[in-house]
């Protein structure tokens, strides 16, 4: 795909797109006019169509992705991004278009219908699965569903896309279906006339704790004492920012919703938007948190408290099995406190978070997330499956098999946030219809999820030396490694990643790989902030250096086109900083 450059001007060092001045505010307007005042044919831009547009509540831009056409039909992962102050003014525009359109292109008539094209991708991936029986169809988006019964409730899906592939535009379909287990949430396309598989994305990222760790804490066998009786609308957590039992003990949290009133303004029990709770289980409007032994992904045991007062012992010499009820309610504690943490930093309703209600503010509503914990569909890892805004992501967390006894990804809230951090990215760049955004080999995803980790764990008394991610579930020292090449830290004789480190295969070999080095470049970037700003332990309100660097990089991810490379993410954390 080629990558249009437009309005661009050297700014601190890095490429921006400036603002152009024009009489119109319609974003498609603006920018079909700015893209062809640049050399851009008028004919490649003549079918551009609105996928996302919303105002940032706390910059007042308006962010817009628009797609590209031809013949009625969505280039795949095309995408026109323009980002305008109130007045209409651009601040920034990202094409990411394809030129010459009516000499690349073929027929638009696929060679074979949406039911025999799911049907090919489910019988090469070897699923078992009857062939779902189509269930509507979506005419003006070249869209046709399927069934869902078999695949996690979730309605396989048939889109007939143009793929760019050297200097041709191949007549594809992408056809999306949910494994049974959710371990895959695949897209796969393929040639809409004779059905060979071309490429495929998965919408599920799976975190890598899978390593031969051979070195092992001692476990205290001890029981803990039964716990206090506790006040209404308590939870007994491993509570921000002590993230698992090797940094200190569970502690009581009394109704934390109400540290973030607009985030989450009836509770975490809501769904109704009224005063009174829903639910009494670990179920509300953000978050809908149980146990997936079985691997059935549906929802299994939840804690139950009419009270909402979620206080139950823990054993950690005894098998995760027999502390469920505690293990959910930190499943449930950590993912709540993601949702409304990231909310206050611009992750709300309009940029395509996960709600069941979205109280009347924009975005689509209706999706909640499933957290599954002790999850039976694997060891030893954890993932999340981010859809496109509107349905339900699903959080999958397993239990760890490198001591004796056992861990409980559950347990340790640098895994839940990890995870959860794979949602925001998705649904932030490329905008929250658009979960395609995050394929290509250099997208830094991982990088993103181990910084978030991070931020959410950090403390006062912390120097930025020494982080090793998964020390816990992998049985290491608090001072371990962890499961990545490198510690964090910004101590180069602990963490030596310079950027030509992404050229080396052996030491940085994938994703987690490219991702350890994004981090540690976001990692330097924020103590240095903290150095100037301090540091604030207040995540909801606070002014720090820490506060500070998560407002700019989760703002730049709205400013980051897809398929990314380090200095385009780069390039929106530095405009976020000058708007």
């Amino acid at each position: 795909m080629d990558r249009s450059i437009a309005l661009l001007i050297a700014f601190l060092g890095c490429n921006l797109f400036v603002h152009a001045q024009t009489r119109s505010t319609d974003p498609i307007t603006v920018a079909r006019a700015a893209l062809i005042a640049n050399g851009i044919n008028a004919e490649d831009l003549s079918q551009l169509r609105m996928a996302d547009s919303y105002v940032d509540a706390h910059t007042g831009i308006r962010h817009t992705w628009l797609r590209q056409q031809w013949q009625g039909i969505d280039i795949f992962n095309s995408e026109v991004a323009v980002h305008q102050r109130a007045n209409g003014d651009v601040v920034a525009l990202l094409p990411q278009v394809v030129q010459g359109l009516a000499e690349k292109a073929g027929s638009p008539e696929p060679g074979m219908s949406p039911t025999d094209a799911v049907r090919s991708v489910l019988s090469r991936d070897g699923v078992r699965a009857p062939l779902p029986p189509q269930m509507g169809q979506e005419p003006s988006a070249n869209t046709w569903r399927f069934a869902g019964a078999d695949f996690s409730g979730e309605q396989p899906l048939a889109e007939l896309v143009w793929l760019p592939i050297g200097d041709a535009l191949t007549l594809a379909w992408n056809v999306n279906y949910y494994s049974a287990d959710g371990s895959h949430w695949w897209n796969v396309r393929i040639d809409a006339s004779t059905g060979t598989e071309l490429e495929r994305n998965d919408w599920v990222a799976s975190c890598g704790f899978d390593t031969g760790c051979t070195e092992v804490t001692p476990v205290d066998p001890t029981p803990m004492a039964p716990p206090a009786p506790a006040a209404p609308n308590d939870l007994r957590v491993y509570p921000q920012p002590v993230f698992n039992p090797d940094r200190g003990a569970r502690a009581l949290r009394n109704a934390p919703w109400t540290l973030a009133p607009i985030a989450s303004p009836f509770g975490w029990h809501d769904t109704k938007g009224a005063a009174g709770a829903e639910y009494t289980i670990t179920r509300g409007n953000n978050v809908y948190a149980s146990e997936d032994v079985n691997a059935d992904n549906l929802p299994g045991f939840s804690p139950n408290s009419a009270t909402l007062d979620f206080d139950y012992p823990l054993n950690l010499a005894n098998a995760p099995s027999t502390y469920q009820s505690a293990a959910i309610t930190n499943l449930f504690y950590w993912n709540n406190l993601m949702h409304d943490v990231f909310y206050r930093y611009g992750f709300d309703e309009v940029s395509g978070n996960f709600q069941s209600n979205n109280y009347g503010r924009g975005g689509a509503e209706g999706d909640f997330l499933y957290a599954d914990g002790q999850d039976g569909s694997g060891t030893n890892n954890g993932n999340f499956g981010t859809p496109p805004d509107g349905s339900s992501p699903r959080e999958q967390l397993f239990v760890y098999t490198f001591t004796t006894p056992h861990r409980d990804g559950c347990m340790d809230g640098n895994l839940i946030t990890h995870e959860y951090g794979h949602g925001i990215s998705r649904r932030l760049v490329g905008g929250p219809s658009n979960v395609n955004s995050l394929n290509n080999q250099d997208q830094m995803g991982e990088g993103w999820s181990d910084w978030i980790a991070l931020m959410m764990t950090m403390k006062a008394g912390d120097d930025g030396t020494n982080h090793g991610n998964g020390s816990y579930l992998l049985g290491q020292p608090v001072n371990g490694p962890g499961i990545r090449p490198v510690p964090y830290s910004t101590d180069i004789a602990v963490n030596s990643l310079t950027f030509d480190d992404t050229n080396n295969s052996a030491l940085l070999p994938n994703s987690h790989g490219v991702g350890t080095m994004w981090c540690t470049v976001l990692w330097d970037m924020t103590w240095d902030l903290i150095a100037l700003y301090g540091f604030n332990a207040d995540l909801y309100n606070g002014n720090g250096g820490n506060n500070i660097a998560l407002q700019l990089v989760i703002d730049g991810m709205k400013y980051t086109p897809s398929s990314p490379g380090f200095v385009d993410v780069r390039t929106g954390i530095l405009l976020t900083d000058q708007i």
